[in-house]
């Protein structure tokens, strides 16, 4: 939590508190700015067998919507490490195993193939990486 306080145009003083875990990422140890927290507008939230994110998606007009968005095309695995694909497709599923998603923290885990046929063990935080855009997930 960071706690301060910050000087207006109009020379009032107001203090704040900003949650930094929902800004900042450690991402294989190097704090990243992001977050689309997708989570905090959607609902039914599954990750599917053939990697497809699936959720009901909130509007900014509240309507609720189904949306979807293909994991599997967008992300790759590099020697055991799961990273977004340059130019998709990225299949990593093609050398995962054990992929589930903990819905309750949006966290991916599991296992992948190393370049020597040993297995690392992965987790990704989808709402560091996906976010919910007018009832879209992308």
């Amino acid at each position: 939590m960071l706690k301060g306080s910050a000087r207006r145009k109009n020379s009032s003083v107001v203090t704040f508190q900003l949650q930094l875990d929902d800004y900042v990422a450690n991402v294989e140890g190097k704090l990243e700015i992001g977050g689309g927290f997708f989570s905090r507008t959607s609902s039914q939230i599954r990750f599917t067998g053939d990697g497809w994110l699936e959720a009901l998606c909130q509007t900014t007009s509240n309507e609720i919507v189904p949306s979807s968005l293909n994991l599997n095309f967008y992300l790759e695995n590099i020697n055991g490490v799961l990273r977004f694909a340059d130019s998709p497709p990225g299949n990593f599923l093609a050398t995962a195993r054990n992929v589930p998603l903990d819905t309750s923290t949006t966290k991916l885990s599991g296992s992948l193939e190393r370049v020597d046929s040993s297995w690392q063990n992965i987790e990704l935080n989808l709402d560091y990486n996906v976010q919910n855009v007018e009832g879209k997930l992308m």
